[in-house]
C-alpha cells in the first residue's frame, strides 16, 4: 500500500520557486550589463567615463558665466524700456455730467466743458503738445450713480477715434460703516 510521505512536499518546492524567480530576474537584467569588451552595447560602468574633462569644464564654466552676463545685460535693458508707467503715460481725466452728457476736465484749475467735436479736438490738441514726449491717455470717468445715455458714450468714442481713451467708473473710497 502507498503510504504518506513523513515530510511536506511544499518544503522542497518553496525553496526551489525561490531560485528559479531569482535566475528569470537574472535573464531580465542581462541586456542591461554590459561586457568590457563591448563599450557600445549598454551602459558603461567606468567612473573615470562619468566625469567631465578638464578641459571641457572650465569651457563650460565660461559659456555659463558668458550667457549669465548676457541675460543681466537684457535684464537691465528690459527694465530701462519699461521704466515708470506714470513716466510714460500722460493722463488726462474727464468726468461725464449726467444731466448734460458733456464731458467736464479741469485745466491748470479752471473748469473746462467739452460739449461737441471740435471741443474736444481741440482739448485733445491741447493735452497732446502739453504732454511732450510722454503718450496720452484721456481716462473718461462714468458716474457714480446712473449711467449715461448710449448716445452719449457713441459720442465719446468718435470724439477720442484717433487717440488713447478708456471708461472707468468713479469710485469713491467707503467708510467703516457703510462696508457693514
Amino acid at each position: 500500500m502507498i503510504q504518506r510521505p513523513k515530510q511536506s512536499v511544499t518544503r522542497f518546492f518553496i525553496p526551489l520557486i525561490d531560485v528559479l524567480i531569482l535566475l528569470f530576474c537574472i535573464f531580465l537584467l542581462m541586456p542591461f550589463v554590459s561586457q568590457a569588451g563591448n563599450p557600445g552595447e549598454g551602459p558603461d560602468l567606468n567612473p573615470e567615463n562619468e566625469l567631465p574633462t578638464e578641459e571641457a569644464l572650465p569651457k563650460d564654466v565660461e559659456s555659463l558665466r558668458q550667457e549669465l552676463e548676457r541675460n543681466r545685460r537684457e535684464l537691465q535693458r528690459l527694465r530701462a524700456e519699461q521704466g515708470d508707467i506714470s513716466e510714460k503715460l500722460a493722463i488726462k481725466l474727464l468726468e461725464v455730467d449726467l444731466a448734460t452728457g458733456k464731458l467736464i476736465t479741469y485745466t491748470n484749475g479752471q473748469r473746462q466743458e467739452i460739449s461737441d467735436q471740435s471741443e474736444a479736438e481741440k482739448m485733445i490738441d491741447q493735452h497732446i503738445r502739453a504732454s511732450g514726449g510722454r503718450e496720452p491717455l484721456f481716462l473718461i470717468l462714468l458716474p457714480k450713480r446712473g449711467a449715461p445715455l448710449q448716445q452719449h458714450i457713441e459720442n465719446y468714442r468718435r470724439w477720442f477715434a484717433g487717440v488713447s481713451y478708456s471708461f472707468d467708473e468713479a469710485v469713491t473710497p467707503r467708510s467703516k460703516q457703510g462696508n457693514r
